[in-house]
């Protein structure tokens, strides 16, 4: 496929499909263009694809997304994430008419009877622009710190720590329960758990979540290692460690806060058509957005 006489990509591969790929992506970088969509159009035993290499070596990133969609009007990225959200959608609608699950009992409860709008509104802003100076959310930096960011290993050590704050010990209760109506938590805890298991190191706290924030780590590390794309990284200056860290500690207390980040809310609750997802993955773009204006102001 070519753009005003330069290639973009092409739908398949021969031969040795990881050299190839990697042929691809140098040539967009030498162009200054980027690979945005990959379509594969001869999957079959007999073909060899380079094309699932480069899905996954793109960022899968809302802030991101956002982020490309206001200073410089391209919407691909953000248009993947709005895409996944239609997908969750549908399948969820089509697995719970087919009675394999009850969305009403889910953990947490989406569908909850409590409507806390104002911790959606608060929470989902706040985590919004957290996501923005810390350059992405949990996952996101979960995924580089398998990358070799030593960046990344400490912002996810403060998102963590805040979510160990507001789940695990008083802070929440005293501080923040009187400002805002009390209701369950959700997303950050599995950072949360992550803490107080290496704080008291016994099976039985072994969760889900705590396997879920390992295995990304693993996964992303197995991953960089495999494509060549594991590479040492720290901050660029002070102020971008002092930035970073803010905005990690606003993506903790903010995904605790609104019970839920841009992929609890946004892929797993919004599925559910539970409205409190609507409202606060509302909020976390509106927080994303203003973040990223005033970000572009600052330059």
């Amino acid at each position: 496929v070519f753009r005003h006489n330069q290639p973009i990509f092409s739908s398949f591969f021969s031969r040795a499909p990881l050299v190839q790929s990697s042929l691809y992506l140098e040539m967009a970088a030498q162009k200054g263009i980027k690979i945005a969509y990959v379509i594969d159009t001869h999957v079959h035993t007999d073909h060899y694809t380079g094309g699932f290499e480069l899905v996954q070596r793109s960022a899968f990133c809302p802030v991101g997304g956002l982020r490309e969609w206001v200073t410089e009007r391209r919407f691909g990225r953000l248009g993947t994430y709005f895409g996944a959200i239609a997908v969750a959608m549908l399948l969820t609608a089509v697995a719970e008419g087919l009675g394999w699950f009850y969305l009403s009992q889910t953990m947490p409860p989406y569908r909850s009877a409590e409507f806390a709008w104002g911790r959606y509104v608060l929470g989902g802003f706040i985590f919004g622009f957290g996501m923005v100076l810390a350059a992405g959310c949990g996952m996101r930096n979960l995924v580089r710190v398998g990358q070799g960011s030593l960046k990344a290993v400490w912002l996810v050590v403060v998102m963590a720590l805040m979510a160990y704050l507001m789940t695990r010990i008083a802070f929440y209760a005293d501080w923040v329960m009187p400002v805002v109506a009390p209701l369950s938590i959700t997303f950050a805890a599995p950072m949360g758990d992550v803490v107080y298991w290496l704080s008291e190191p016994h099976w039985a706290l072994v969760t889900f979540g705590v396997l879920a924030v390992l295995g990304m780590v693993v996964g992303s590390l197995i991953a960089a290692l495999a494509f060549g794309q594991f590479k040492l990284q720290g901050f660029a200056s002070g102020q971008d460690f002092v930035r970073s860290s803010l905005g990690a500690a606003l993506v903790g207390f903010g995904a605790v806060l609104a019970m839920g980040c841009s992929v609890g809310h946004g892929l797993s609750g919004i599925a559910t058509l539970a409205l409190g997802s609507f409202v606060a993955l509302a909020s976390i773009l509106a927080g994303a957005y203003v973040g990223i204006r005033l970000e572009t102001r600052g330059r």
